[in-house]
């Protein structure tokens, strides 16, 4: 993200990084992560969405190559999508 980020900057050329670079950049991984997710993908990712689990663990294991899923554990594991990809689980006619 920093890259992204520094990298819009540098474009504009600009010698402070400002709200819109890091909206630009969050923007553009956003696409980079969303593009290449099939219908099953994108469906498998809203189900983790709204139960923080996923059922199927060795089915998406791509999805956690690019980032798209994520694993944390606070004293048990859980899971959850890539917050860039948030806003197209918050409103589900979008997947």
């Amino acid at each position: 993200l920093y890259t992204a980020i520094y990298t819009a900057a540098f474009e504009r050329k600009m010698s402070q990084v400002r709200v819109e670079d890091v909206e630009y950049a969050a923007n553009e991984l956003r696409k980079k992560l969303w593009r290449p997710l099939n219908q099953q993908d994108k469906d498998a990712l809203f189900t983790v969405f709204k139960e923080n689990d996923h059922p199927s663990k060795g089915q998406l294991a791509p999805l956690f190559r690019i980032l798209a899923l994520l694993e944390y554990e606070n004293d048990e594991l859980w899971y959850d999508v890539n917050p860039l990809l948030w806003q197209f689980f918050e409103k589900p006619s979008h997947v």
